[in-house]
């Protein structure tokens, strides 16, 4: 699975967000300042990014992470991490 959250306007798009372990996400820099989407150690970090700059994470575990601009702290959003649901496994009906 993929997403893409944008940021522009000082702010992150969307703010809250959910997926599962295994999505990249895709940040965009829309702003003409510099921006990153940090969290705190080992979640996501994707370095400053500059205007029209964009970087692809992996999320690799479950948890909430709550991500900050470094440069403008009160640009804040949060990715809720799940685990893929387990497939159902197949039960077979037999006739008597």
């Amino acid at each position: 699975p993929a997403m893409r959250v944008l940021i522009r306007g000082f702010a992150f798009h969307p703010g809250s967000t959910s997926a599962v372990v295994g999505t990249r996400v895709t940040f965009v820099n829309q702003d003409t300042a510099a921006h990153t989407a940090t969290s705190a150690w080992p979640g996501p970090d994707t370095g400053p990014l500059r205007r029209a700059q964009s970087k692809t994470i992996v999320l690799t575990r479950p948890g909430t992470f709550h991500l900050i601009c470094e440069f403008h702290a009160f640009m804040q959003a949060t990715i809720v991490v799940h685990r893929p649901a387990l497939a159902q496994p197949a039960v077979a009906v037999l006739a008597g």
